[in-house]
């Protein structure tokens, strides 16, 4: 059988999940950074709409990047970026019309509030060529705020119909739990989806206790993000891109088990990525996996993990128990940006019980 590309495989078609007042999501989902402004641009036009074919219709997207000290948006962190803009210009180009897919626009609460929710959107929205996000993520939470204002802010937003549905990315537990709470005491849109960092080194957050009750009482649904972690659970073995927070010092662990995560990956007829990114399915409150891809090739080959998580299930889990290096180095608690406690240096990693939840 043909691909919708054109080129030899077998056809893939993405399930698709509901999630508490949203939409149904696909269960995979593409994310931007460092992703489409690094790659020719007809493979992006022809990786985007493959992935749109093969039922991916949800996409991440972010205003990244170092700008001008002047501009409003300035953050010393990245090199400036356009991967958002060059999405955007080649979703028009492959003809994919905008109802066909869904954004998550990423707003950052480092700019936050000398930048309100709406400011940020409006120029994101701008680069993007289009009047509305479906989603709007709000980014790490950095410092304290109002969170009963921040609920009002983004209410306001899909009141004028410049985004659906919403979600956060990095918060602690009780940061969502209070904000879905004010929600739905105002009558106002709750929170749909929350992006944490997971895949089998990170997994002390997104398997606690505190997030599956929450999680399971609230309707809100997992996004997992970072799930190659920089590429080490990809196959590589050296670092080609930036990498986020090192919450809890385990990065240098992950690195060294690269190739050993790969022979697992080979035992069972799989690549590293279809492991990682199976392993995520295997979460009960999944709602989505974000991965980034740059090639039609890794995008065929990550459609590849719906049939590993089908054939081979939550096995899965306990396959990867020995990469679990952070267990015990990060408190469920804490929100992503909190810094790790002081722990003596990692010598080994845990061989128990998983903690993943049934």
């Amino acid at each position: 059988m043909n691909g919708s590309d054109g080129n030899p495989g077998t056809a893939v078609t993405v399930p698709h999940r509901a999630v508490a007042g949203g939409p149904e999501l696909p269960l995979l989902a593409l994310g931007s950074w460092y992703t489409y402004d690094r790659m020719d641009f007809d493979e992006v036009v022809a990786m985007l709409r493959l992935a749109v074919d093969s039922g991916i219709t949800l996409f991440d997207v972010g205003v990244y990047g170092r700008y001008p000290q002047r501009h409003p948006l300035g953050n010393p962190r990245y090199g400036r970026t356009w991967t958002d803009v060059v999405f955007a210009h080649a979703m028009r180009v492959a003809g994919i019309a905008r109802e066909r897919y869904m954004t998550a626009e990423k707003i950052w609460m480092w700019a936050y509030p000398r930048l309100r929710l709406e400011q940020q959107l409006d120029h994101a929205l701008l680069r993007l060529g289009t009047d509305h996000s479906d989603f709007v993520m709000l980014g790490d939470m950095e410092d304290a705020f109002d969170l009963g204002a921040l609920v009002e802010e983004v209410a306001q937003l899909i009141r004028r119909g410049k985004a659906r549905w919403w979600g956060v990315n990095n918060w602690s537990a009780d940061e969502l739990g209070r904000a879905h709470a004010y929600a739905l005491a105002h009558g106002l849109p709750p929170p749909s989806l929350a992006q944490l960092k997971y895949n089998p080194a990170r997994r002390t957050k997104a398997e606690s206790a505190l997030w599956c009750d929450f999680l399971a009482r609230s309707g809100v649904r997992l996004q997992a993000s970072d799930i190659f972690e920089s590429g080490y659970f990809a196959g590589r073995t050296e670092l080609t891109r930036g990498v986020a927070r090192d919450v809890g010092g385990v990065q240098p662990l992950i690195a060294a088990a690269s190739s050993r995560f790969s022979a697992v990956a080979a035992g069972i007829g799989a690549t590293p990525a279809q492991l990682a990114l199976a392993f995520c399915l295997c979460h009960p409150e999944i709602g989505n996996v974000l991965f980034g891809c740059t090639s039609r090739a890794q995008l065929r080959e990550n459609l590849g993990a719906l049939a590993l998580w089908q054939r081979e299930g939550r096995r899965l889990v306990a396959l990867v128990e020995e990469f679990w290096f952070d267990r015990d180095r990060v408190d469920p608690a804490a929100s992503w940006s909190a810094q790790p406690v002081e722990l003596p240096p990692v010598v080994g990693h845990g061989h128990g019980a998983s903690g993943a939840p049934a």
